[in-house]
């Protein structure tokens, strides 16, 4: 048994505090797979764009959102090939079977704040 880890203080506590929210913060965006990285990234600006048109029609400032990540990766199964929809093998191998260059999958996200206006 490690004593330096039984020897260090013990901290424990409970605690309350009361106050009025006055922001919400909240992160929205879009996932899409397209079968190369520029189709999904121009089809994912053209719905993040959507989305955050939709907000300033609600009401949101511009200042209030920002983009907080945008993210282009390979999508792959869950053993690291592509989707068996995508990439078939052929009835008659003639040669090695390779598989065809994986979806992309692209992920752009909004940080939207929403504050009160009741301040």
């Amino acid at each position: 048994m490690n004593r330096s880890v039984l020897a260090a203080p013990l901290v424990d506590g409970l605690g309350k505090t009361t106050g009025t929210p006055d922001v919400l913060r909240v992160v929205l965006g879009v996932t899409l797979r397209r079968p190369d990285v520029s189709a999904a990234l121009a089809d994912a600006n053209v719905r993040q764009t959507r989305l955050r048109d939709a907000l300033k029609r609600a009401g949101l400032a511009p200042a209030d959102l920002q983009t907080s990540d945008v993210s282009g990766y390979p999508s792959y199964d869950n053993k690291g090939r592509p989707p068996r929809s995508s990439c078939p093998r052929p009835s008659t191998p003639s040669g090695p079977w390779r598989p065809p260059p994986a979806r992309w999958r692209t992920s752009p996200s909004t940080r939207v704040a929403r504050r009160s206006a009741c301040r």
